[in-house]
């Protein structure tokens, strides 16, 4: 596999108005270029790449472009041995620039289901706590995605009031992490929110997440807008 296989396929399934669409280049907010392929795009050519050769794929690619960094996750979701995926991300985390790469990276990482151990969410709490904008996310987004158990949210609960590093991304992070742990443990991110323990935007995000979610009743959206700051 090489970089101008790669770049072809790009080519080949670019939408040149999509790309120039200054909307879509404003919500992503990548320093990357990007060529726009479509997410539903990528995730095929990850299919057919991890099938062909799959490492040769990742090291082909420069992260000159946004595609090319959102097929590096995409590809690393295909990687199987927990350590070796964990160490990959590590590697890959320089490269990460926006929400939507850091996002779909982490939804990805299907490997991380299997850590029944929880070998890595102590890994995962301390890179929460990262002062770098989206090596914090990402610890925070694999967090929410893998380890919201029973046994793991008083450690992460205890993790976001901790949290020193309130960068945009970082901060909407944790609103979201906060919104989708009150569908599963509501009594005890209730009490979370009651403490108002939380930083005021993170606070007041997250009962806006949670208010919007058609998953809360409205008795507990009504009681949520109490606890704002």
């Amino acid at each position: 596999m090489n970089r101008k296989d790669i770049l072809n396929d790009f080519n080949s399934l670019a939408d040149k108005e999509w790309a120039k669409d200054k909307k879509h280049v404003a919500i992503i907010n990548t320093q990357n270029q990007i060529i726009g392929v479509r997410t539903s795009d990528m995730r095929a050519m990850a299919r057919k790449y991890a099938k062909t050769d799959l490492e040769g794929a990742i090291f082909a690619l420069k992260n000159e472009y946004f595609e090319e960094n959102l097929l590096h996750g995409f590809l690393l979701g295909y990687i199987n041995d927990l350590n070796k995926c964990y160490n990959m991300l590590l590697e890959f985390l320089p490269h990460i620039d926006n929400w939507a790469v850091c996002d779909q990276t982490c939804a990805s990482l299907k490997a991380f289901d299997k850590d029944n151990d929880g070998k890595f969410f102590d890994k995962f709490l301390a890179l929460a706590h990262n002062e770098k904008e989206f090596y914090s996310r990402t610890g925070l987004i694999m967090l929410m995605t893998y380890y919201l158990k029973p046994e793991c949210i008083d450690k992460i609960f205890d993790c976001l009031v901790k949290m020193n590093n309130h960068k945009f991304y970082v901060d909407m992070a944790v609103s979201w992490l906060v919104s989708v742990a009150f569908v599963k443990f509501e009594q005890k991110t209730i009490e979370l929110l009651k403490s108002k323990k939380l930083q005021k935007r993170v606070q007041n995000k997250a009962i806006c997440k949670i208010r919007d979610s058609f998953r809360v009743n409205l008795p507990n959206k009504e009681l949520v807008k109490s606890f704002r700051i």
